[in-house]
């Protein structure tokens, strides 16, 4: 069973949400994946934490090679969309951030300033990360945050 928030980041101006121009409807073959996206947005997100006297999240193998898949799945339609937190819960409670833009730091701070997002990421009850980016055939960095409670929902 899932709980917990599930947010994509819209409607911040760094983000992208229509499709690219030329690749809409299209599958996109020249998608890469950015390994570095996922130490910047962790780097990121448990300065973040600190500031607020939370702990750090810890990284998850599991939770980052879905968020691998989903990110390249992202940069190859062009599009923003969540994927089935069922997948890789493991029944926990859980949320996904999902945004795109220019870069990594960009795209977190597009989190941050919005208030679903934002919270998910504050949660002292997510511990567990895995964090993904891939980029676009448009150039657009896209980048997915899953977060899940530890074991014990702690």
């Amino acid at each position: 069973m899932r709980s917990g928030p599930l947010v994509s980041a819209l409607g911040a101006a760094a983000l992208l949400v229509a499709p690219a121009t030329g690749i809409a409807g299209k599958r996109c073959a020249t998608a890469a994946a950015d390994p570095a996206t996922s130490s910047q947005v962790i780097s990121l997100a448990n300065a973040h934490r600190a500031g607020l006297g939370l702990g750090s999240f810890s990284g998850s193998a599991k939770l980052e090679s879905a968020a691998n898949a989903h990110s390249m799945a992202m940069a190859r339609s062009g599009k923003l969309f969540h994927s089935n937190i069922d997948e890789w819960s493991a029944g926990r409670s859980a949320a996904q951030n999902v945004g795109a833009g220019s870069n990594a730091q960009i795209v977190f701070q597009a989190m941050l300033d919005s208030p679903p997002h934002r919270e998910a990421l504050e949660s002292p009850k997510y511990r567990l990360v895995g964090i993904g980016g891939a980029m676009g055939c448009d150039g657009a960095l896209r980048v997915t945050v899953n977060m899940m409670a530890g074991r014990g929902g702690r």
